[in-house]
């Protein structure tokens, strides 16, 4: 089941402490050759499998278990030695959270006795590294804006799933083990707000299209700021969804989160007035996207059917804004470390990205707005 380099070399009882210390997830039942994954690795379950061991109690856990052609996941965190019991359920042919109290307590009981040990995958501890700088910003609050709080199950839903507004949305009961589409924060200013009717005005949507920062900044007062306190948590609960959406578009294929994921890296890579005023933002995301684009392959530029993809549209955007500015010396500096990464990965260099920004239309795009609310250039 382990993947060759997963797992650092362990004396006995290395191995031993870290069984017992860290989380332990029970899968009970899952069939033979189902996939299951826990944050960065998928496996193909074989006859003796029950779950995995030696899981860090720092953060959360994404757990996915699934075929090829449909996959459902949920967030997990661990107490040092917590253990978290599933069980196959035949009829939805998914993982569910054992229900019953006294049964529970006693597989729980049995893997802390390490009863299960030898039907325990190790958790790939070589991975932990990358998974945190995936997911460091993803908390309890950014799944529960999402409407998928810990331990709720995931099912990736489609692009038009959200129809509905959030706010509807947020106000659907909550039944154990049922499973739940993540709802992410509207970004699209075309689409309506939080039943709200349309986010922006033709005016203020022309000047949506030269730069996103007022747009940037509403958000972050009306969508993450609520209830966080400071701007600093703000932007960190838009950098968890970003994160979030990332990472349920990577491991559930989902193609919503994909969107957000696409929308929200776009967005922020074409606010010139937030990259000088908020530059403890970007310091926090430049991070976030090299993490991200470490697992782009390195053609990924080049591949006739990635070439001319959104990212190098961000990237070009990104590089034009910037161009020019006395920047924070803390921002220089991340911006330099994403510039020469995109240049030893992709072999795409920052001067190269300026010139096509250069090189296309820059005329302003002036939106008009009709009676009924229809919009045309």
């Amino acid at each position: 089941m382990q993947a060759e380099g997963d797992l650092p070399k362990l004396t006995p009882e290395e191995a031993l402490e870290l069984t017992q210390k860290g989380g332990t997830i029970l899968c009970l039942d899952v069939p033979e050759k189902t996939e299951f994954g826990i944050d960065l690795r998928t496996y193909a379950v074989g006859p003796l499998f029950k779950g995995i061991k030696m899981i860090p109690s720092r953060g959360l856990h994404l757990v996915t278990c699934g075929g090829e052609l449909e996959r459902t996941g949920l967030f997990v965190m661990f107490r040092p030695a917590g253990v978290c019991v599933m069980e196959w359920d035949p009829s939805t042919e998914m993982l569910r959270l054992m229900q019953d109290g006294e049964q529970r307590e006693r597989h729980e009981a049995a893997a802390r006795r390490l009863e299960h040990d030898r039907s325990l995958g190790p958790y790939p501890l070589a991975t932990e590294r990358q998974w945190r700088s995936l997911s460091a910003y993803i908390n309890e609050g950014v799944l529960q804006r999402a409407n998928i709080p810990v331990g709720t199950f995931i099912v990736p839903g489609g692009i038009d799933d959200d129809e509905a507004s959030a706010d509807d949305a947020q106000m659907q009961p909550f039944f154990a083990g049922l499973a739940r589409v993540p709802t992410f924060v509207p970004v699209d200013p075309r689409r309506p707000q939080r039943g709200k009717g349309p986010m922006l005005s033709g005016a203020a949507l022309t000047q949506y299209h030269m730069d996103r920062s007022e747009f940037v900044l509403g958000l972050l007062l009306r969508e993450y700021g609520q209830g966080e306190g400071s701007g600093e948590d703000a932007e960190a609960a838009l950098l968890g969804e970003l994160q979030l959406a990332f990472l349920i578009f990577l491991q559930l294929s989902s193609l919503r989160s994909l969107e957000q994921w696409k929308v929200l890296v776009h967005t922020l890579c074409s606010c010139e007035q937030l990259l000088l005023s908020r530059p403890g933002l970007y310091v926090k995301l430049f991070p976030v996207l090299r993490a991200q684009l470490l697992l782009a392959p390195r053609d990924f530029f080049e591949d006739e059917l990635s070439a001319d993809n959104f990212l190098r549209a961000s990237l070009s955007s990104l590089a034009s804004l910037a161009d020019g500015h006395q920047l924070h010396a803390g921002l220089e500096a991340e911006l330099e470390r994403l510039w020469k990464f995109v240049l030893s990965r992709f072999g795409l260099g920052r001067s190269q990205l300026l010139a096509e920004q250069l090189g296309e239309d820059e005329d302003p795009v002036v939106v008009a707005v009709t009676e009924d609310g229809e919009q045309y250039p």
